[in-house]
């Protein structure tokens, strides 16, 4: 009987027809399936992992940026813990990988900015552009309805939203004692708005959900590409318009937040004020002294030769250059 695939009868070909017939059937089956039932349970693990990269937390303008870690309460088993290696090694998803890929998407962000966006200055909250854009750009999303796209004026009024509900957030915080109080230099208490002021201490999520005001590398590299579909005008309008917005409505919920920029005005003030005071004291007094030098000209009282000198600095100027040495005005 001639089973072979080449008509043979020997014993070789026996065992390929049936090694053949093997793999059409059950075998076979396994081997096409066997992808689809290891890729189901792979793409659950890259979600749950994708949930626990790391989040880089927003604080407030000029307040620096958090960087919150997923701590695990549930440990998985060791087959599960060894599946999730290899898929954050795959996919990059550690949070050394996740730094590291966060570090360089701001790093093309500040030279897509310095070198496309036509600035010659800097504004002074472009690092919480750089943190904050992200955010709005997600929330916006999420909140498009079909056919609507993403506009700029969209995210200016979502920068300005941002900057109002993080105070909202952190006095829910407070109060509920998850922020304490910090002590001051004098001795009173004061509000700390920071979750932390030590670099060093670890801070740590369970649920993304906690931190609203986060955002993870991957966000970061999406606003990135949004920015680069910006012509230079539109660039640079987007990014001065959105720190102004959010600047704006911080300051009118922290009227006095700023207290370093209000105390150097008010000692410019005071300068100004004190100066201004001495001068008009001087003209006075040179006043007096004129009115009085021309009574007593005219009653034969000896007096100086000449006008007053003009001890501005022009008058002081003129005289300097006209003689080639420095002046000295005694009064």
């Amino acid at each position: 009987i001639e089973i072979g695939p080449s008509g043979g009868t020997g014993p070789l070909a026996c065992l390929q027809a049936i090694a053949q017939r093997f793999l059409k059937g059950i075998a076979g089956k396994l081997i096409i399936l066997l992808p689809k039932l290891l890729i189901g349970p792979l793409s659950r693990e890259r979600n749950v992992l994708l949930e626990r990269v790391p989040l880089f937390v927003w604080l407030g303008p000029k307040m620096g940026v958090v960087v919150h870690t997923h701590q695990d309460t549930n440990p998985a088993g060791c087959f599960r813990r060894t599946v999730r290696r290899a898929i954050q090694a795959f996919y990059k998803l550690s949070d050394d990988a996740q730094r590291a890929f966060a570090a360089e998407v701001c790093g093309q962000i500040f030279d897509h900015l310095l070198t496309n966006g036509g600035f010659h200055t800097l504004p002074d909250m472009t690092f919480d552009f750089v943190f904050t854009f992200p955010i709005a750009l997600r929330r916006v999303r999420e909140r498009l309805e079909e056919f609507e796209t993403v506009t700029n004026a969209k995210l200016l009024e979502e920068a300005a939203h941002i900057a109002r509900e993080v105070k909202e957030h952190e006095d829910a915080k407070f109060m509920a004692g998850q922020l304490a109080p910090q002590e001051e230099e004098d001795g009173k208490p004061k509000l700390n708005r920071r979750k932390s002021t030590s670099t060093h201490q670890e801070h740590n999520f369970e649920d993304a959900s906690e931190e609203p005001f986060g955002c993870t590398a991957e966000q970061l590299n999406d606003g990135m590409m949004y920015l680069h579909r910006q012509t230079p005008a539109q660039l640079h309008h987007l990014v001065v318009r959105f720190v102004k917005e959010m600047e704006k409505a911080w300051l009118a919920l922290h009227p006095k937040g700023n207290e370093d920029a209000m105390d150097r005005n008010k000692s410019e003030m005071e300068a100004k004020a004190t100066f201004t005071a001495a001068y008009s004291d001087l003209e006075d007094f040179l006043g007096t002294a004129g009115q009085a030098g021309a009574t007593g000209q005219s009653s034969g009282s000896p007096q100086t030769e000449g006008p007053l000198p003009d001890i501005s600095a022009s008058g002081i100027a003129a005289a300097s250059s006209k003689s080639g040495e420095p002046q000295r005005i005694t009064i």
